[in-house]
């Protein structure tokens, strides 16, 4: 049985449980581990995760179903993007090792440029290997971020214009009170 602090250094719940964690949780679990000691909090902020709750939480049975509850796709995300070392296929299938150092670079570099040249595919090929509802969570999150960049690249473009408006106001009134 394995124990995880909280942030306030208690033992979480799930130790007196003897139901095992589901296998992705567990994986989550060896990274908290490995990265942080055991620290869930810790962990979250190396993962830039605003609260620790949502990760504490796949440790711990939920109360209402006696399950634990899955790891989210923004936790998995997290994980992949500020842990460039970990294999994404480890994380979320189990299959290779934890560290992308001791695998060959090779066929990784060969299926992303797969996908590139042909998304369908690639995706498909993608659900196969991984759990296809993992796969979804992430592409709606991707499709979600990407839609959220596009507001702030136009709001960021419609600031930048009210700036240079105000500016050329300003300078216009400068220009028409000093003669």
């Amino acid at each position: 049985m394995f124990s995880i602090m909280s942030e306030i250094g208690e033992e979480n719940e799930s130790i007196f449980s003897n139901k095992p964690l589901p296998a992705i949780n567990e994986r989550v679990r060896i990274l908290v581990d490995h990265y942080a000691k055991g620290s869930v909090k810790r962990f979250s902020e190396i993962i830039n995760l605003s609260s620790s709750q949502k990760l504490n939480r796949v440790f711990n049975l939920d109360k209402r179903n006696n399950e634990y509850p899955e790891v989210s796709s923004d936790i998995l995300l997290s994980i992949a993007n500020m842990l460039s070392d970990v294999s994404a296929e480890w994380l979320l299938t189990g299959s290779g090792t934890m560290s992308k150092t001791s695998c060959s670079a090779g066929p990784m570099r060969t299926h992303i440029t797969h996908l590139s040249n042909d998304k369908d595919n690639g995706i498909e090929e993608y659900k196969q290997q991984f759990h296809p509802e993992i796969v979804d969570k992430l592409l709606v999150t991707i499709q979600e971020q990407a839609k959220e960049i596009g507001k702030l690249e136009q709001t960021i473009t419609q600031l930048r214009r009210e700036l240079g408006d105000a500016a050329s106001a300003a300078n216009g009134s400068t220009i028409a009170s000093v003669g």
